[in-house]
């Protein structure tokens, strides 16, 4: 019984000192990540390319190549305690190799998306968002992620289960087929010279016309 004491308090301390060192990094003065609940996703594919959209309810950010003081994204999920969280995250280019540190997480590091869901370690988690391989040391590496709270009146594990992991904001463009291209936008076709000079005679000959016809009707 003193050795299972033993054991919870170290398992205690060792995610106290996690959650510690991870909130020493992403501190409060980084933004609180705000969840957008399922019934207002936007849905609508123009989203994809507005980066202040949340298209199904992704939050855009961004891994900045040779920039001084850009440290890597943070963000902290608050009233978590007893739930669990998914975290989903995608990159453009879709082949970025992107990792995921949170509290009471192994640092998760996939290419192109992760999907992730598990027990919340506290009331606050924190998470930090950093790029590896040689596609962060080339060029600025885009990336959409979603943080989402499991309800507080079912299970945490089922309803992890039950996630289909799938809905990323790339999945809004399966409603178009592999060789859709938009089409473009045509400008309204502006009125030739040619035409122009043809209509000319024409007013000229109805405007002698109601002019004889007014002569005509006063004498």
């Amino acid at each position: 019984m003193a050795l299972t004491r033993v054991f919870g308090v170290m398992v205690t301390l060792i995610l106290l000192w996690a959650q510690g060192s991870l909130a020493a990094v992403c501190s409060t003065s980084n933004p609180a990540y705000l969840e957008i609940q399922q019934s207002q996703y936007n849905r609508n594919v123009s989203c994809l390319t507005d980066l202040s959209c949340r298209p199904l309810g992704f939050k855009h950010d961004v891994f900045h190549y040779q920039v001084n003081g850009k440290s890597d994204p943070c963000v902290w999920v608050d009233n978590a305690d007893g739930k669990a969280i998914e975290v989903m995250v995608q990159t453009t280019p879709p082949n970025s190799m992107i990792c995921v540190q949170g509290d009471g997480y192994n640092t998760i590091c996939q290419e192109g998306t992760i999907n992730e869901c598990k027990m919340a370690a506290g009331k606050r988690v924190y998470f930090k968002f950093f790029c590896q391989g040689q596609s962060c040391e080339t060029t600025d590496v885009n990336f959409w992620y979603r943080l989402t709270l499991s309800p507080s009146n079912v299970d945490p594990e089922n309803w992890c289960f039950g996630r289909s992991g799938t809905d990323f904001p790339d999945s809004l463009l399966a409603q178009f087929p592999n060789n859709y291209t938009p089409k473009p936008i045509q400008p309204p076709t502006p009125t030739s010279s040619a035409s122009k000079i043809t209509s000319q005679p024409i007013l000229a000959t109805v405007t002698s016309i109601l002019i004889l016809t007014q002569y005509t009707l006063l004498f």
